[in-house]
C-alpha cells in the first residue's frame, strides 16, 4: 500500500484504503495527523491538498475518523471531474 514512500490505494482491500474508492491504482499521497492531506493522480494530471485542524479543540476528535472525512472529500472531487 506504498507508491514512491506515500500512501497508495489498498488494491487487495479498498474497505481499510486511505484514499477514496475511484482513485487511480497510481495515485499516491498523504494523511496528516491533523487532519491534513494530500493526493496526487497522475492518471488524471490531478493534486488535491486539503488543509485541516482535526486536533481542535481536542486530538481525542474521532470525528475525522468515524465520518471519514477525507476520503469522502476525495471521493466528492473525483466524482465531479467524470461528469
Amino acid at each position: 500500500r506504498r507508491g514512491l514512500g506515500f500512501d497508495a490505494p489498498d488494491i487487495k482491500n479498498p474497505d481499510s484504503s486511505p484514499t477514496a474508492p475511484e482513485a487511480h491504482p497510481s495515485t499516491i499521497g498523504h494523511l496528516g495527523f491533523t487532519g491534513t492531506c494530500m493526493w496526487i493522480d497522475p492518471s488524471r494530471n490531478l493534486i488535491f491538498i486539503f488543509l485541516a485542524n482535526r486536533i481542535n479543540p481536542s486530538r481525542d476528535n474521532s470525528a475525522w475518523t468515524d465520518l471519514d472525512i477525507r476520503p469522502t472529500l476525495f471521493s466528492a472531487i473525483l466524482s465531479s471531474l467524470r461528469h
